[in-house]
């Protein structure tokens, strides 16, 4: 874990900034990212932070879907009270069915676990960092992409994404599917995170900004 502190402020606080020179710190920021997602870790889910073994880090599910799917049904059937209809909860299960393969991982990687423009830190327009590492987690290579597919444009009045995922590619190759990959592993999220958020509090702008986002990856993926 990185704990030194980080000049600047976020993204997320810092829309003056021209086009050009949020593209280029976002550049730096996904090569950056995409080296986190480049280290190993052994299983998938958070990492083991009281594990003896100090030679690799250790999650604590032995396969990503075990990992992915540990809350699925559990969050469906609530979302399906108030928040989905019947036809969007059949949608969302044969979505599961229809991408199946994406959950045969081998191997788990290194995630920052809840990656979004509060997270990239910039001063007088240069980038300075990523912050904010308590999330670290096993999964696979997407993890981070689709988290940050999830929260585009809920903070600030543009889109970062496309820049974000053309830097990634420069340092990690992306896949000729990386974009359902993408949304796919948004939508996994996005299901578990808008149940806690809503188990929680009442429905707000961010669980509308949620749904908003669910619906249409489901458009996309079908």
């Amino acid at each position: 874990m990185v704990t030194s502190a980080i000049k600047g402020q976020p993204l997320n606080q810092s829309p003056a900034l021209s086009e050009g020179v949020r593209e280029a710190i976002v550049a730096e920021a996904g090569r950056e990212l995409a080296c986190i997602n480049s280290v190993p870790v052994e299983g998938f889910g958070w990492v083991q932070r009281d594990s003896p073994e100090t030679h690799c880090l250790r999650g604590e599910w032995s396969t990503y879907r075990a990992f992915a799917l540990e809350w699925w049904q559990a969050d469906l059937a609530y979302l399906a009270k108030s928040t989905l209809s019947i036809a969007e909860v059949a949608m969302l299960e044969r979505l599961i069915s229809q991408y199946d393969s994406y959950f045969n991982s081998e191997g788990g990687y290194l995630a920052h676990g809840d990656f979004d423009s509060t997270h990239i830190y910039q001063e007088g327009g240069h980038y300075t960092g990523i912050i904010d590492l308590g999330e670290i987690r096993g999964t696979d290579r997407w993890y981070d992409l689709g988290h940050f597919h999830l929260r585009d444009g809920e903070l600030l009045p543009f889109r970062l994404e496309a820049a974000l995922v053309r830097s990634y590619g420069e340092i990690m190759p992306l896949l000729s599917d990386y974009e359902q990959r993408i949304r796919f592993t948004s939508l996994l999220i996005n299901v578990r995170a808008l149940a806690r958020s809503l188990q929680k509090r009442p429905p707000d702008r961010h669980t509308q900004h949620q749904l908003e986002v669910l619906r249409k990856d489901i458009a996309f993926l079908l």
